[in-house]
């Protein structure tokens, strides 16, 4: 069917070029401008018309009626008149010959007239005769016909291709849609073992996720109960040892060795030696009336027995291992004790201490105190068949940051009023404090995280102010004696365990 559609147009082409060119050999005076550029040749019609020559974009020479062509870019125009067809320049000086003469004001055009434009490539030949160019205007209305030939052709060939295009999606949809349907069909039939097996998979699944989610939730209640038994037991131990807990303060100061007299800060007119302490430096002098270099330091400590208390030795004896203390120990100083007092949070007036015991490989002292009417109950030790395990829990008493975390503690008119009748000096501070009956240990809790000789690591919170404080296990039973806080790790903190303590107790006569 297409094919005979494509002979009926042909065909309807052809006859239309035909009585084109019937029509043109009836025709009389035809007159010709043959155009021979570098690559093509051009004929053009003359008729009645006036049309004008010019060059457009590009260089290329153009030819058109003169009410549609740009008066800026024509050159020449050509007019029939009664002598013929005349050329004549639009510009001046006139840029065109005819015959290679030129011409200024007008030519009259000739049969065979060759006309050339000044620096154009193109040339143009006037011709009148019919006889000679009819072949070309057969030329012309072929090439016509054979331009509208391709052009219906290539829509005939487009639309064959786009329906052609449509019926092979249509093809592919349906190969498509086909191969779904058998690979569904075939899914189904071969799937329904494999669901009935998965069904029985999941229904296996779920029973095991009811034991996990049985098995958790005894966990669980397990956990809350220990969280719960944990909280209980903290507030237990710390109501029931807390009283025991004492906080201590200890101030000593520094005499000349040889002459006893007492180290002082040198006022601004008098001399005497720097002492660096930390990032401060100050000028010492054993002369004249500045006040004495005294350092005031607050620890913790517990009773282990009736009238003694352990707690670390740089508590007992703060200048142990003090970096400033052995600076001025080196310029030929001695350390000198002022006072060490035990505060416990049941009495209200401080309790002398006394050194007893020391032990500088674990940094512990024992002291004895110096009333015999302290009774209060003593925790128990813990005895070298207590284990302590990494992971269990602990509690530890103690008063980290010193007199600052008491007065935090306290409501901020309370703590206003002391501040402000004490000048914020330590000693007074403390008695302050105790007179009101509000030193109480921190009760803090943790695990722990290592046991290695000689140290229990353990991540209950303390800081300076906690050393020497008792560390208990879940039971109640002391098992170390806080001694360190690591900074470069502030999870973890070190404890002397207790049964290494108890070499004191003996060579005491305390235990056995």
């Amino acid at each position: 069917m297409c094919s005979g559609r494509v002979r009926l147009r042909l065909g309807i082409i052809v006859a239309e070029a035909m009585i084109a060119m019937m029509g043109q050999r009836s025709a009389s005076g035809a007159v010709f401008l043959v155009i021979r550029e570098e690559r093509e040749e051009r004929v053009i019609e003359l008729g009645d018309r006036v049309v004008h020559i010019g060059v457009v974009d590009g260089g290329r020479l153009e030819i058109g009626p003169s009410e549609a062509f740009p008066s800026d870019s024509a050159l020449v125009a050509i007019a029939r008149t009664e002598r013929g067809y005349v050329l004549t320049p639009l510009r001046r000086p006139a840029a065109v010959t005819v015959n290679h003469h030129p011409v200024e004001d007008e030519a009259l055009l000739q049969d065979g007239d060759q006309i050339v434009f000044e620096g154009i490539p193109a040339r143009l030949e006037f011709r009148t005769r019919r006889e000679r160019w009819s072949h070309l205007r057969r030329a012309l209305h072929l090439e016509q016909a054979e331009r509208e030939l391709r052009r219906w052709l290539s829509r005939e060939r487009d639309r064959v291709m786009r329906k052609k295009a449509v019926i092979v999606a249509a093809g592919l949809l349906g190969l498509v849609l086909l191969i779904w349907f058998v690979v569904n069909e075939y899914s189904l039939r071969v799937g329904v073992g494999e669901v009935t097996e998965r069904l029985q998979q999941q229904e296996r699944t779920l029973s095991a996720l009811t034991e996990q989610m049985g098995e958790i939730k005894r966990k669980v209640d397990w956990l809350a109960s220990n969280v719960e038994g944990e909280l209980t037991m903290a507030g237990r131990i710390s109501n029931t040892y807390g009283p025991s807990v004492s906080l201590i303060e200890a101030t000593y100061g520094f005499v000349e060795q040889g002459t006893g007299k007492i180290l002082r800060y040198a006022e601004a007119t008098e001399g005497g030696t720097a002492i660096t302490h930390g990032e401060e430096r100050f000028q010492v002098t054993t002369e004249g009336n500045g006040p004495p270099v005294e350092e005031t330091v607050i620890g913790t400590g517990f009773l282990v027995a009736r009238g003694y208390l352990l707690t670390n030795l740089h508590v007992a004896r703060p200048w142990w291992q003090n970096e400033a203390a052995e600076q001025i120990i080196g310029m030929g100083f001695r350390p000198r004790l002022l006072a060490l007092n035990a505060y416990f949070p049941t009495i209200s007036a401080p309790v002398p201490l006394e050194v007893a015991r020391v032990s500088e490989e674990y940094d512990l002292a024992l002291c004895r105190l110096g009333r015999i009417d302290v009774n209060l109950p003593i925790p128990p030790l813990a005895t070298e068949d207590v284990k302590v395990e990494v992971g269990q829990s602990v509690i530890l008493l103690g008063y980290p940051a010193g007199i600052e975390a008491l007065l935090a503690r306290l409501d901020e008119s309370v703590a206003r009023q002391i501040i402000t009748a004490t000048a914020m000096r330590i000693p007074e501070v403390t008695r302050e404090l105790a007179a009101r009956g509000l030193i109480r240990p921190m009760v803090t809790q943790g695990h722990v995280s290592a046991r290695l000789p000689g140290r229990i690591v353990h991540d209950a919170a303390t800081a300076t102010g906690g050393s020497g404080g008792p560390l208990f296990n879940r039971h109640g039973v002391v098992i170390g004696i806080n001694y360190a806080v690591l900074r470069e790790f502030s999870a973890s903190n070190l404890a002397v365990p207790v049964t290494l303590a108890r070499q004191l107790l003996r060579e005491q006569g305390i235990v056995p």
